[in-house]
């Protein structure tokens, strides 16, 4: 498992920033069309990577790509936003 993670890391670190920001905007508010996407050339590359699925104008995380998000602890990053949105609907 650490060399899983490991390996996640450092992919996290090749890649370019706006296909790390793609990544994350994909985990964390889910299948995003087109002209929601932070990066078109982010997306592209993500797609040449197989973590991201195209079809009709949408984009989702692949599976290898929901796995990595997993591995970088981008479930952390999404549980801290949807407690922030809960506790601002609370106000």
């Amino acid at each position: 498992m650490t060399s899983t993670i490991t390996n996640a890391v450092k992919l996290s670190e090749f890649l370019e920033a706006n296909a790390r920001e793609t990544l994350i905007a994909l985990f964390v508010l889910g299948p995003l069309y087109d002209g929601d996407v932070p990066s078109k050339v982010g997306r592209d590359r993500l797609v040449e990577l197989e973590m991201v699925d195209r079809y009709n104008g949408w984009q989702t995380l692949t599976q290898y790509g929901l796995k990595i998000a997993l591995e970088m602890n981008l479930d952390r990053d999404k549980e801290k936003r949807a407690r922030e949105i809960r506790e601002l609907r609370a106000k």
